[in-house]
């Protein structure tokens, strides 16, 4: 019998210093691995992933009863299985259906800034999305899009048939490495670091618009290259007024009337934002850890309010290839070559859920994660453009740190990041009052 002691020093190898759900899948990368030692670790917490995280494919269950033929009240005929498969009572979660009117004048361009982002923190992943693959997945589902990793069930949905790896598994791994992971994402979002920007175009500005040109654009608030070299813009009061610097990234060749992440074909109904974002949708949201999301089979959804002032009740929703994934984490300080990351490997190879593409084919192993990220918006103007933000590979590139910024070595740290009271140096360019960044 391996101790409990040894588990917790299997995690701490690992670089864990905190054992939560997530943990589970990693403990397959220590020799130690006891299943008997999960029901008390540190203090009692338990930690049985089993019926959160996967379902049992049934392989002890009774077999189905031998099929005599119909019976003498059946019909000849059997009548076709449901639309949508699933336990009995589960509706599946969907975006609403496009409204069916002429397309009206179109008013102004309008853009709204994303905040208080939800990543799916604890319980939160169980609402945060939508129903990807057609099946309501429960603790006797067989029955999934694609297969599960070999040994293990499907993977269990949240509510009402929401799919969301993501939150389930993903996020407990990062935030094993960093607890406050969302918490200091918005912070950083609050005080104008970087920003997420919805743009809307040829909307009429009504409740309901049949068509309307959807897109979603990378910013900031501070020093952006290209852009007014005098644009150090205060932080955003998130008063409906606040201006913000537009990343050229996000657009073909920087062309700025064409966006990358982009859907001409959206649309409004009963107040509610629908757009399919193409392919290759990236959303990156940064701590000092940046988890960058290139989606596909991408969902925005977002319902209008306060006079058309606010975005509130916001999903992007979509599925992420495992390739992107591993692709990410050396920005989110999983490096490769460490255990963490073999570990994190092991995890999200276990948590794939759904295929790249939205083809069914159970016969094939999954190769994406489901995600469900919650946001709410306000209304806001670009001041300008630039190159924007530059997402660094943490494993590869040194800390930074240097003084050059005009207000370096003040007696205060105006770098906007963490312990910030300002945002008029660039990141890590304050480093006498701010310290070393990462």
């Amino acid at each position: 019998m391996v101790s409990r002691h040894h588990v917790r020093v299997c995690l701490r190898q690992l670089g864990f210093e905190r054992v939560g759900v997530a943990a589970l899948a990693l403990l397959t990368a220590c020799d130690v691995y006891d299943a008997s030692l999960l029901d008390d670790v540190d203090g009692g917490a338990s930690l049985d992933l089993s019926m959160e995280a996967t379902v049992d494919l049934g392989s002890d269950a009774d077999p189905p009863p031998p099929d005599d033929g119909p019976g003498p009240d059946d019909d000849e005929t059997p009548p076709p299985p449901p639309p949508d498969m699933g336990p009995p009572g589960c509706v599946p979660r969907r975006p609403p259906e496009r409204p069916v009117l002429s397309d009206p004048a179109s008013t102004p361009v309008r853009w709204y800034a994303m905040r208080d982002l939800r990543v799916g923190m604890g319980e939160q992943w169980r609402s945060l999305g939508y129903d990807l693959d057609g099946f309501c997945s429960d603790v006797d589902s067989t029955e999934s899009e694609c297969a599960p990793s070999e040994g293990f069930g499907v993977t269990m949905d949240g509510d009402d048939g929401v799919d969301n790896a993501f939150g389930q598994t993903f996020i407990q791994l990062i935030t094993l490495l960093q607890p406050e992971y969302e918490s200091l994402a918005n912070a950083r979002i609050d005080v104008g670091e970087y920003g997420i920007l919805v743009r809307l175009a040829e909307w009429n500005g009504t409740a309901n618009d049949p068509v309307v040109d959807v897109a979603l654009v990378d910013a900031s608030r501070g020093f952006a290259m290209g852009a007014d070299p005098t644009a150090v813009l205060e932080p955003p009061e998130w008063n409906g007024s606040d201006e913000w610097i537009a990343s050229t990234r996000s657009f073909a060749a920087g062309d700025t009337t064409r966006p990358l992440a982009r859907d001409t074909a959206g649309f409004v109904v009963d107040n509610v934002l629908v757009a399919h974002p193409r392919d290759g949708t990236e959303l990156s949201i940064t701590s000092d850890r940046t988890v960058t999301l290139k989606l596909t089979g991408v969902i925005l959804t977002a319902r209008i309010d306060d006079g058309n002032r606010r975005l509130v009740d916001g999903i992007v929703a979509g599925r992420w290839a495992l390739d992107d994934i591993f692709n990410t984490l050396p920005r989110a300080f999983i490096c490769p070559d460490t255990d963490q990351y073999r570990g994190a490997q092991t995890a999200l190879d276990r948590a794939a859920d759904v295929t790249v593409d939205g083809e069914p084919t159970p016969f094939l192993r999954c190769e994406a994660i489901s995600v469900g990220v919650g946001f709410s918006g306000t209304l806001s103007t670009i001041h300008s453009y630039g190159d924007g933000r530059v997402i660094r590979d943490v494993c590869a590139e040194p800390d930074l740190c240097d003084d050059t910024c005009s207000s370096a070595m003040n007696g205060r740290c105006d770098d906007g990041g963490q312990g910030s009271v300002s945002i008029q140096c660039t990141y890590g360019t304050d480093c006498a009052d701010c310290g070393v960044r990462l």
